[in-house]
């Protein structure tokens, strides 16, 4: 295109009427110029045009500002993936309901309803309890009803498992709706029922160097038990004792000189505390003095030992006891 224009251009030049010096190319400065100017010789001048144009030196091509954004890449749309069908499982389960029913006297009769595909055998086992839970051989798919006389666990699962000749297996849970006959007296509430009613007690609670000592007027259970002095240790043990103090007998020792800050337990406290050396080394010294409030006491339906109960400090934080007579203990808190 400039080749063009410079040929036109020289074309309708006037030509001088006296011969001049061939002048030399000039050129503007690279930096500044955006196309050259060549002055071009008289056509009577002795160098030929097309010589002039060819020697004449074109300025570099000036680079872009380094400001200028690059070009937005044009994105070529990706085929789409090819995805494998996925294969058919050989066995598993469609379907499993159950529908619970109140029995006269107590329990339910649950009807369950399944259906199954690639299975030869089927079982179903219902979660009323661990140890010896209740379950029925069945057909790979079908109907059956299941009389359970009563339930450990609050809305107890059941699981029915299929099973086919090459040993492949297929699970699959639902839920009976049955609430636990009592109800506890904290939440969250343990999975296991409550094995009765909460017993509400005048109590007493004295804190010491490494533990505190609780006593209870009664707790109930199968039978009811008065006057007992829990002793609870911070390394997460405890033992139950009688509380046998009578009116008629000495509140403490005056033999003894605790440190400075802390006491000695009186009444049945301090009888405990006198009496049972091991307790002494426990716990050490009291910190403060005893407190009365009203407490509450719930044992937990256990399947096997040690029996589970839960009491209530009187901080209002409620504690669980694992044993008969002694075990550990630990805070019942966010169910954990």
């Amino acid at each position: 295109m400039g080749l063009l224009f410079l040929l036109t251009a020289c074309g309708e030049t006037a030509v001088p009427s006296t011969p001049t010096q061939l002048p030399a190319a000039t050129h503007q400065p690279a930096a500044t110029a955006v196309s050259p100017t060549i002055t071009l010789p008289p056509t009577n001048t002795a160098v030929p045009l097309s010589l002039a144009i060819a020697t004449a030196t074109l300025p570099p091509t000036p680079a872009p500002p380094t400001n200028t954004p690059p070009p937005i890449p044009t994105r070529t749309p990706r085929p789409p993936t090819a995805v494998p069908p996925t294969s058919t499982p050989t066995i598993g389960i469609e379907e499993f309901t159950a529908t619970a029913v109140d029995v006269p006297g107590g329990g339910k009769e649950v009807t369950f309803t399944w259906q199954s595909y690639g299975a030869t055998e089927a079982v179903i086992a219902v979660g009323t309890s661990l140890r010896f839970a209740p379950w029925q051989n069945v057909d790979p798919s079908g109907t059956t009803v299941m009389r359970l006389d009563g339930t450990i666990y609050r809305n107890p699962i059941a699981t029915l498992t299929v099973k086919n000749e090459a040993g492949e297996t297929a699970a699959t849970d639902v839920t009976i709706e049955w609430p636990c006959p009592y109800s506890y007296f904290f939440t969250p509430e343990p999975a296991a029922c409550p094995l009765g009613p909460p017993t509400i007690t005048d109590a007493a609670q004295q804190e010491f160097e490494n533990g505190r000592m609780l006593w209870l007027a009664v707790i109930e259970g199968d039978t009811a038990v008065y006057k007992q002095i829990l002793v609870l240790s911070n390394d997460g043990s405890w033992q139950l004792y009688d509380d046998t103090w009578r009116e008629d007998e000495p509140r403490d020792d005056p033999s003894l000189t605790p440190p400075e800050g802390l006491s000695q337990p009186i009444r049945g406290f301090g009888k405990v505390w006198r009496t049972h050396e091991e307790v002494r080394n426990k716990l050490g010294w009291a910190t403060g003095s005893e407190q009365g409030f009203t407490s509450m006491w719930q044992w937990r339906t256990q399947e096997s030992i040690p029996s589970i109960a839960y009491a209530q400090l009187a901080d209002g934080k409620i504690i669980e006891l694992a044993g008969d007579g002694s075990g550990g203990w630990s805070y019942w808190e966010n169910g954990e």
